[in-house]
């Protein structure tokens, strides 16, 4: 039986948490939160990717990976700016 984890009701905590595995998945290339995926397009055309996460900012709430510019989510980013990044964490 999983115990009941302190931040799971508190949404202050919960951000707090979430920081924090963002943060530790910067310098630790095991985590979980590591490798998010990215999804961008339109309802015709989604694309969903995998990318490495390479800073997490919370004081400016800013997550950051690296992309190559001829990259073609790049076109589609520019034709519809509104993405999704999806984190995966399995815990015990």
């Amino acid at each position: 039986m999983l115990s009941k984890v302190s931040y799971y009701e508190n949404s202050k905590e919960i951000e707090k948490k979430i920081w924090n595995l963002l943060t530790q998945a910067v310098k630790d290339r095991s985590s979980d939160f590591r490798t998010p995926v990215f999804i961008c397009g339109n309802d015709k055309d989604i694309d969903g990717r995998v990318v490495v996460l390479r800073k997490a900012d919370q004081q400016n709430n800013l997550i950051q990976y690296h992309s190559d510019i001829r990259s073609s989510k790049i076109e589609k980013i520019k034709k519809n700016p509104k993405c999704s990044i999806l984190f995966y964490f399995f815990y015990f």
